[in-house]
């Protein structure tokens, strides 16, 4: 798992990796002080929140991620919620031959 600036980058067990920036995070934080348990209503708004954002720790455990906020504020995210939401960035590699040669256009 990486943190960087604006985003943290997730290596799951299957090697898939996925991109999370760090407002879309907190943004989705589905914790009881973030959301109302019978409405899932936002209860902050996302533009009191500091555009630069960054958490202060990323965890993985098991298959959830932990992230502590600079405010104190512990968020956490299911894995498999994670993945439904987002695209896998997984790299499929393949290897080119001796006799590979790209394709010629005429313009």
């Amino acid at each position: 798992m990486i943190k960087k600036d604006e985003s943290v980058e997730i290596t799951w067990k299957n090697g898939e990796t996925t991109l999370l920036p760090n407002l879309w995070l907190r943004d989705n934080c589905a914790c009881d002080l973030c959301r109302n348990t019978q409405t899932t209503e936002k209860l902050f708004q996302l533009a009191q929140v500091d555009v630069n954002l960054m958490p202060e720790t990323v965890d993985l455990i098991e298959d959830e991620l932990h992230l502590l906020w600079p405010d104190g504020h512990r968020s956490v995210y299911e894995g498999s919620a994670i993945r439904a939401l987002t695209i896998p960035q997984t790299t499929h590699l393949r290897l080119w031959s001796s006799e590979f040669r790209p394709q010629q256009f005429d313009y």
